[in-house]
């Protein structure tokens, strides 16, 4: 069944990304928040893999971004390394 769900992923063209958990502190300091205060906005899921560094679908990120105020390029892991 997973291989499934990621093959209906690719072919509506959803794109996982992974965010910098430094520049999501970052982002979040600048808002004066922490993941708790965003448990109303973002389903519990997806909090958890924010928490746990896993890809998230590129709609995601920008729904984050939306809630902090920020570019989601601000948040995206660059290259293959933590930054």
């Amino acid at each position: 069944m997973y291989h499934t769900e990621s093959v209906n992923a690719s072919k509506r063209g959803c794109d996982n990304v992974k965010i910098s958990k430094n520049k999501l502190d970052i982002a979040l300091a600048r808002q004066c928040k922490s993941l708790r205060d965003l448990r109303g906005d973002l389903a519990p899921g997806t909090l958890v893999k924010i928490n746990n560094g896993d890809e998230l679908r590129a709609k995601t990120v920008g729904r984050l971004a939306q809630l902090l105020n920020c570019d989601p390029a601000e948040l995206v892991q660059e290259g293959g390394g933590e930054s």
